[in-house]
């Protein structure tokens, strides 16, 4: 009889996976094995030719597959620690042949991690919000972004008296410094920015920087190659004398534009995306309300959420020895 499964690193090696106390076995006769050498009725016996699988979820559940077909979970809540792939075998002159990813599974295992992520999803969607919770955070939202228009519309719909935050303040001249530059127009976007709020972007040396780089991305973007040289050797030039790390590569990016008849397909049309404007016009909204609100409110609440979501499912890798997907923030929210 063989069996396959996975063993921790104290596991002996003259035994076969389950038979140990560290060990989780399915054998050729069907049956699971757990600390046991007697087993439980598990699944279909398998034999020469059959392909067995062997897989553990997030959520330390254990499943075995045969020929390509999900056997169920075999086993819950597994412990905690590092586990290796198992066979063991029975006679002198046996042979298998592994796969450990080199090739196609025979079990398509997107698919269960899709309906992994679809059950954790169903579960999250039954535990219920209070509705004043939810909008709440959606004004803050649109408050803290400057969608003056919509966040009107949203009280209104929803009944809701204007707050005391001083958000409110500086709505109209964060949504018309925003709008100028995600319609690309940073020279306009910057001397609103030195009008309404003086010294904030000598202060905001960072954010400067970025602007001027757009500013210049946004000459290119129009075709205006003369102009954008002038201003490298005049603006940039600067920059590049002291710049270092992450800005020199930056600054790189932006000039390698002018290497290319079709900056958008280049390496670093990146730049020219609209998400790119976004990036910039949220940095530049946070450090006026750094100037205007109370310390830990230039950031909104969903981005505090978010980041709370983050940081507990990174400690919950990381107290389950670092196994499984690493987090994405990104990769998280285009799944749900």
């Amino acid at each position: 009889m063989m069996g396959m499964g996975l063993s921790d690193g104290e596991f002996t090696l003259n035994r076969k996976p389950g038979w140990n106390a560290g060990s989780y076995g399915y054998h050729t006769d069907g049956k699971k094995y757990f600390n046991s050498s007697r087993g439980e009725s598990y699944g279909p016996t398998y034999t020469t030719g059959d392909v067995i699988g062997c897989g553990l979820v997030e959520d330390s559940k254990l499943f075995f597959t045969k020929n390509g077909q999900f056997l169920g979970y075999a086993f819950t809540n597994v412990s905690d620690r590092t586990f290796y792939p198992t066979v063991g075998l029975h006679s002198t002159g046996e042979l298998i042949r592994a796969n450990f990813g080199d090739q196609k599974f025979k079990f398509d295992v997107q698919d269960l991690i899709m309906e992994e992520k679809d059950r954790r999803r169903k579960e999250i969607q039954k535990i219920e919000v209070p509705l004043r919770s939810a909008t709440e955070i959606i004004r803050d939202y649109l408050l803290h972004f400057g969608y003056e228009e919509t966040l009107v519309t949203f009280e209104k719909t929803c009944d809701m008296k204007q707050i005391d935050n001083p958000k409110y303040f500086s709505l109209s001249n964060r949504k018309k410094i925003r709008e100028l530059i995600l319609s690309g127009d940073i020279s306009s976007a910057i001397e609103l920015t030195h009008k309404l709020y003086d010294g904030l972007l000598n202060k905001e040396k960072q954010i400067y920087f970025q602007l001027h780089c757009q500013q210049f991305v946004e000459m290119v973007k129009q075709r205006r190659i003369e102009e954008a040289i002038a201003f490298a050797q005049k603006v940039l030039s600067v920059y590049w004398e002291n710049s270092s790390g992450s800005n020199d590569l930056y600054l790189k990016d932006c000039c390698a534009l002018l290497c290319y008849g079709d900056p958008e397909s280049s390496p670093v049309s990146y730049l020219l995306l609209m998400s790119h404007r976004e990036a910039i016009a949220a940095k530049l909204n946070e450090a006026i309300l750094r100037r205007d609100v109370k310390a830990g409110e230039s950031t909104s609440r969903l981005e505090m959420v978010m980041k709370h979501l983050t940081a507990v499912r990174q400690t919950i890798r990381r107290e389950n020895g670092n196994k499984g997907e690493i987090f994405s923030l990104g990769g998280y929210l285009n799944d749900e």
